[in-house]
C-alpha cells in the first residue's frame, strides 16, 4: 500500500492527520494513518486484528523535516508485513528516501504473521477524531499496492511544478 498527498502545513501544535483509515468513529483505533507529528517528523502507523500491535515508522530525521508554510510531498509505502522489522515501511520527503525509525506499542510486537485491521470506515483526509490537519492538502491519494523508489519520484517530478 502506498499513501502520497502534498501538504502545506501552517502549523504543528497537535499531531496533524493526513490520510486516515480508522476504525472506530472516535479515531483511536487505526487500520493505518500517515500522519505529522508535532517536531514535524511524519509517520505511518497500522493495528493489527485485535487492537493489541501498533507498530509505527516515523522519519526521524532532524536536518530533513516537514516544513511549515512550504509545500512537501510526503508518501508512505507499506509493502505489508514481509521482514517484519523497519523494512517493510519506506518514507518518502520530496521524492527522496528516509532511513524510517520503526517502534511498537505492543508487547507482542510486529512480525511476518501481522494482519491489519480491517476497516469498513470511510479514509479520512486530513482528520482523526477530534484531531485536524491545520494547513492544505492537495493529491492526496492511496495506492493498493508498493509504489518503487523510481515511482514515487517519478510522482514528486511530474506534480511539482505545481507546488514550488
Amino acid at each position: 500500500m502506498t499513501l502520497s498527498a502534498w501538504i502545506k502545513p501552517d502549523d504543528f501544535g497537535t499531531e496533524a492527520p493526513i490520510l486516515s483509515k480508522w476504525h472506530s468513529s472516535d479515531g483511536n483505533w487505526a487500520s493505518y494513518s500517515m500522519r505529522v507529528a508535532t517536531d514535524a517528523d511524519f509517520m505511518f502507523t497500522t493495528q493489527n486484528e485485535t487492537g493489541s500491535d501498533y507498530p509505527y515508522w516515523t522519519s526521524n530525521q532532524a536536518a530533513r523535516r516537514v516544513l511549515t508554510s512550504e509545500w512537501n510531498h510526503i508518501v508512505c509505502v507499506w509493502r505489508g508485513a514481509i521482514a517484519g522489522d523497519i523494512t517493510d515501511v519506506s518514507l518518502y520527503l520530496n521524492g527522496v528516501i528516509y532511513t524510517a525509525f520503526y517502534s511498537t506499542f505492543s508487547a507482542g510486537g510486529y512480525g511476518t504473521s501481522y494482519t491489519t485491521l480491517y476497516s469498513t470506515y470511510k479514509l479520512a483526509i486530513g482528520a482523526r477524531g477530534g484531531w485536524f490537519f491545520d494547513g492544505a492538502i492537495a493529491y492526496a491519494s492511496v495506492h493498493e499496492r508498493a509504489l518503487t523508489d523510481a515511482e514515487v519520484l517519478d510522482s514528486y517530478n511530474k506534480t511539482k511544478g505545481r507546488f514550488t
